[in-house]
C-alpha cells in the first residue's frame, strides 16, 4: 500500500495510522493484510444481512490489522496486551467516542455489575 497523507481522506487516514501502529510493534503484516482482506470479504457479503454501514466495515479492517499486535509484549494472551496496546494509542481518524467500536475487547477481569 503507499500511504501519501497529503491524499488520504478520512478513512484512509485510519487504516494508514493502524498500519504504522502496526509496525510499531513489529506485527506480522503478510498475515495481518490476509485477515484483513478475508473479514472485509465476509463483512461484504454479510452487510445486507446484518444491516451494516461503510464506517463498521471500516473499524472491522483496523481491527483486522491490529488483531496480533500483542504479540510485541507476549504471546500468551496477546488478545489482551493487543486491547491495551490499542486502547493506549493514538490512531489517527478515531477520537475516545470512537474507539467504543471495541465491545469484544472489554475488560475481563472486571466483575459484572450486581443490582
Amino acid at each position: 500500500m503507499n500511504w501519501k497523507r497529503a491524499s488520504l481522506d478520512p478513512p484512509d487516514e485510519l487504516l494508514a495510522s493502524a498500519l504504522q501502529l502496526g509496525r510499531k510493534y513489529h506485527f506480522d503484516e503478510p498475515h495481518a493484510e490476509r485477515v484483513a482482506r478475508f473479514a472485509s470479504e465476509l463483512f461484504d457479503r454479510t452487510r445486507r444481512l446484518h444491516r451494516l454501514e461503510d464506517g463498521d466495515r471500516l473499524l472491522l479492517e483496523v481491527a483486522a490489522w491490529l488483531h496480533d499486535i500483542g504479540q510485541y509484549v507476549s504471546y500468551a494472551s496477546h488478545h489482551k496486551h493487543s486491547y491495551y496496546l490499542i486502547r493506549s494509542s493514538h490512531l489517527v481518524g478515531l477520537d475516545n467516542a470512537g474507539r467504543k467500536w471495541w465491545p469484544m475487547w472489554r475488560d475481563t477481569t472486571a466483575s459484572p455489575r450486581r443490582g
